[in-house]
């Protein structure tokens, strides 16, 4: 079985090819970085196709985490997950980001607490692996609270281990080196884990910070005029970098088929959208 391991939850961006009947390491790569997630990953799976020599429908699994991470990091490696999976027919499963943390250590250490920041709440999202399971479901809450989890003596990784360490100096051993999930490190754990039911989805703690804002309510909807392109010009300039020009308005709205909607508030254009259609179909130009 060929696996393809993905993670972009936190602060780096991970990828690894495993042969799990051979046993080894084909290829693996990682960037630390707090942004840029979506432009690093897929390159990073191209390179890691090409270090190994592997063809893309040879891969059999894909093994991804599934957060709790950064709202836009977690999404990123998903939605990759699922596309590959889709395009090339193969099993796709999830890992959270504490047991990718974990994963490489839980044959090493006998008592594990993983323990990562979430973000500027002030609180951590921890867990608390045993003889290497888990022993505590997943805990989101003050640094305080987390500490107690994990019994003297137990070794700390994560995120938020330094902050851990500071509460209680001495009570808990550190281990350098593992505070974040990487896809090397987890490979191999994502040959045995369960295929569930459906593609994977996003793990949050929380609800997202960015709101729905109200919907465009035009005070006018109607066919757009002769008169009107300025206006749409200038409004198409507004919204792309390379806006349209007065005469290619023009022409777009002069093909045959082609509807011009225009939406007016407040006394002046705000909207507007090019259709154009052709038998029973319909294409939009332009909105």
């Amino acid at each position: 079985m060929i696996i393809l391991a993905l993670d972009t939850t936190l602060a780096s961006c991970s990828a690894a090819l495993f042969d799990a009947g051979a046993g080894r390491m084909l290829a693996a790569g990682q960037m630390l970085m707090d942004k840029g997630h979506a432009e690093a990953l897929a390159p990073m799976v191209q390179r890691t196709l090409r270090e190994s020599g592997i063809w893309p429908g040879n891969i059999n699994r894909i093994v991804v985490t599934t957060g709790p991470g950064t709202f836009t990091g977690l999404r990123i490696g998903l939605a990759l997950a699922h596309g590959m999976g889709v395009a090339l027919g193969c099993e796709v499963v999830g890992i959270d980001t504490l047991t990718a943390t974990a994963a490489p250590l839980l044959r090493q250490v006998e008592r594990l607490l993983v323990v990562h920041q979430a973000g500027a709440t002030g609180k951590c999202y921890a867990a608390l692996f045993s003889n290497g399971t888990l022993a505590s479901p997943l805990t989101f809450d003050t640094p305080e609270a987390v500490m107690a989890l994990a019994p003297e003596g137990a070794h700390v990784i994560g995120s938020a281990a330094d902050a851990i360490l500071a509460l209680a100096p001495g009570r808990f051993r550190r281990m350098e080196g593992h505070d974040l999930p990487c896809a090397e490190g987890f490979a191999a754990f994502g040959a045995d884990l369960p295929l569930a039911q459906g593609l994977p989805e996003p793990i949050y703690l929380r609800e997202p910070d960015a709101k729905p804002q109200a919907g465009f309510v035009p005070e006018t909807l109607r066919l757009a005029k002769a008169d009107d392109v300025p206006a749409l010009a200038r409004l198409h300039r507004i919204c792309f970098e390379a806006g349209w020009s007065e005469e290619s308005l023009r022409q777009s709205m002069a093909t045959p088929g082609a509807m011009t909607l225009v939406a007016e508030r407040d006394g002046g254009i705000r909207a507007f959208a090019v259709l154009r259609t052709v038998a029973d179909e319909a294409e939009i130009i332009t909105i």
